[in-house]
């Protein structure tokens, strides 16, 4: 039989748009619901800004919208729909048998889904102009903001579209075609983030989130979508979305040309690709179960190990069973034996270190920086502001470490953290060195203050780290807003200091104890329930507690008449309660004071009261199950409410004027 030359045929465009003109006019009229309907119920005139910002971003295709997870679904389901002929062997005979060549069909199903998915958007696209023009809703967006939407909507379902009917091109099943294009998406960021994870766990220091992994992350359709920003939506993204969708089709074309018709039904139609398919399922099951045991056996490293086999075995043999359709797949025992021997043969080399990673620290003289701080996120958006040189950048817990001295005390450190491998306890802190060639090393431990206090002491002491975790140190009275004083422990108002003169005598007494302070008056179980909040003339806010050491504030407080009026004092203390049980997660939340099986004592003596409000803190240095004694009040007027709580340090010298009471809990 002849084939037709020409690519274009109108009978094919025309035979696929009456079977689903149903799907584009769902779509459509689900986007009149949701954008000019929904628009036109508002009162006129919009006067609230809010409800303006939310009918613009209705337009910026904000993540919360619906019309998002019309781009998700509306052009899979298409593309699925029209070559759903290729999962069924009748009709993939019937079509293949028409006076039509394979590029022909293709090109002519690929124009019927691209004008399915237009057609929809355009009209909306013409009734939201015809609204702009019309009625007060030409205040809130402007024609080449329509313009703007109708290109973005049209641009991410062709790209949804062209990977839909790319990925279909590998399976002669409808459901797995759906399953398969949704894993293709978050496939890349899925055994990116799974490989992280379980890196974490097997080398020492491995910091699951990298430098570049936010921005290719971040480019990806399905989560660029998620987050969506227009500010951020550059031409270099649409020039590259539209190469993308070319490529696809391009590369579906070539694939649906030499896909056998005969693999209708069959999970996977290419043999090249079933190992693929097969030891995929196998390794993504076994990261994914690893990371499950591991955490569901309490950080256990033989659970991982354990975690990976059982995964990665039933992965393996379902994706046996899948592909051969059948459950007789037991003689394909050698191909797991094989990939378990190489899974072994990876986890023995990352044990020894093979790759030196573990033991990497980079030379004093290569380093030009060096970021220390609890959160990479903080870091990375610390590091981004620097760039662009926008002073404006929120305080967070990053301290930039540049001086020689500190830098050699950070590799001190880090030579101490390598010596301690698999720790379990302590405050995850991120070490991420800037080299002078422009390349980053970044390691995350768990660092315990107390074990590693040598090393942390010259860090904590250095006026270079002050600074950063103390940015009072460096401002001055007309650099402040507000001073905030605050007791959690009471109902009383928090002290407002807006005069400069206040706020003057007030951080020249906090900067003079932050001066002074040493590695003990930073570790964690000094903490207190007292909280200053400086506000700064750019309205950013920093957090410090009000020690008990701070003598000099406090006698400022005292002097000014401002003390009691903020404060918990101890005549305000009906009674005192203390409580022995076992530490869990929940107790540190305020749950031991309910705990009616806990033994407790109560003290009425006002000397003692008083010395246990001096001494008591809301932390403690305490592992799961480990005894603690905790301290509450019962505040006057209120006899039955315990109003606030904390732990009472097994090493202060009130326990000893304690002891009559500490007997009776015994």
């Amino acid at each position: 039989m002849k084939l037709k030359k020409s690519l274009f045929s109108r009978g094919l465009i025309i035979s696929d748009i009456k079977r689903f003109w149903w799907v584009s006019t769902l779509y459509g009229i689900i986007l009149l619901i949701i954008l000019p309907l929904q628009q036109i119920t508002v009162e006129f005139p919009i006067k609230d800004q809010w409800r303006r910002k939310e009918i613009l971003d209705m337009l910026m295709l904000d993540n919360n919208s619906p019309q998002i997870l019309l781009i998700y679904i509306v052009p899979v389901i298409l593309a699925v729909l029209l070559f759903r002929y290729m999962h069924v062997s009748k009709s993939a005979a019937i079509i293949h048998a028409m006076p039509y060549s394979r590029k022909t069909l293709f090109f002519n199903h690929g124009a019927a889904g691209f004008l399915l998915l237009t057609i929809p958007v355009i009209v909306t696209g013409m009734v939201l102009t015809a609204l702009q023009i019309s009625t007060p809703l030409g205040e809130v967006y402007s024609l080449p903001q329509i313009l703007q939407w109708v290109s973005l909507t049209l641009l991410f379902n062709y790209l949804f579209f062209a990977i839909a009917v790319f990925v279909g091109m590998f399976t002669g099943s409808a459901i797995a075609h759906i399953v398969f294009t949704y894993i293709f998406h978050v496939l890349p960021a899925g055994i990116y983030v799974l490989i992280g994870y379980n890196l974490k766990y097997l080398l020492h220091g491995f910091s699951e989130t990298s430098i570049s992994s936010q921005t290719w992350i971040g480019i990806l359709p399905l989560f660029k979508l998620l987050g969506f920003e227009i500010e951020e939506f550059t031409v270099i993204y649409t020039v590259g979305y539209i190469v993308a969708i070319a490529l696809f089709l391009f590369m579906a074309m070539i694939l649906y040309e030499k896909r056998q018709l005969e693999t209708a039904g069959d999970i996977v139609v290419f043999p090249v690709m079933k190992p693929v398919f097969k030891y995929g399922v196998a390794a993504c099951g076994m990261l994914l179960g690893g990371v499950y045991f591991y955490h569901m056996a309490n950080q256990s490293f033989g659970m991982l190990l354990f975690g990976y086999f059982i995964s990665s075995f039933f992965g393996y043999w379902i994706s046996e069973i899948l592909l051969q359709k059948s459950f007789k797949v037991w003689r394909a025992y050698k191909g797991y034996i094989a990939y378990a021997a190489v899974v072994v043969v990876l986890l023995t080399s990352l044990s020894v270190d093979v790759f030196g990673y573990v033991r990497r620290i980079p030379q004093l003289g290569q380093i030009e920086k060096v970021y220390f701080g609890n959160y990479f996120g903080n870091w990375s958006d610390l590091d981004k502001a620097v760039e662009i040189g926008n002073s404006r950048v929120k305080y967070s817990d990053i301290y930039v470490i540049q001086q020689t001295e500190n830098i050699k005390n950070i590799i001190q450190l880090h030579k101490a953290l390598i010596q301690k491998p698999y720790q379990k306890e302590g405050m995850s802190r991120h070490i991420i060195y800037k080299l002078k060639n422009g390349r980053y090393l970044v390691r995350n431990y768990l660092i315990d203050e107390t074990h590693q206090a040598p090393f942390l002491k010259p860090i904590y002491a250095s006026m270079e780290y002050k600074i950063q975790r103390f940015p009072v140190l460096k401002q001055q009275a007309k650099d402040i807003e507000t001073i905030e004083i605050e007791d959690s422990r009471t109902d009383k108002n928090p002290m407002i200091l807006a005069d400069k003169q206040d706020i003057e005598g007030l951080i020249q007494h906090l900067q003079q104890e932050l001066r002074e302070a040493d590695f003990e008056e930073f570790s964690e179980r000094n903490e207190g329930y007292v909280y200053i909040r400086i506000r700064d003339v750019e309205d950013r806010i920093v957090h410090y507690n009000l020690r008990k050491s701070y003598t000099s504030v406090i006698q400022w407080l005292q002097d000014k008449g401002y003390y009691e009026k903020i404060m918990l004092m101890p005549e305000e203390i009906e009674s005192a309660v203390l409580i022995k049980g076992k530490v869990t997660t929940e107790y540190y939340y305020g749950k031991m004071m309910e705990d009616k099986a806990a033994k407790r004592v109560e003290i009425k003596d006002k000397q003692i009261i008083q010395k246990i409000l001096e001494t008591y803190s809301p932390y403690q240095h305490k592992r799961r199950n480990e005894d603690a004694i905790v301290v509450g009040f019962y505040l006057k007027n209120s006899p039955k409410y315990v109003w606030t709580q904390g732990f009472l340090f097994e090493d202060s010298a009130i326990l000893q004027e304690l002891e009559p009471y500490l007997k009776q809990l015994n």
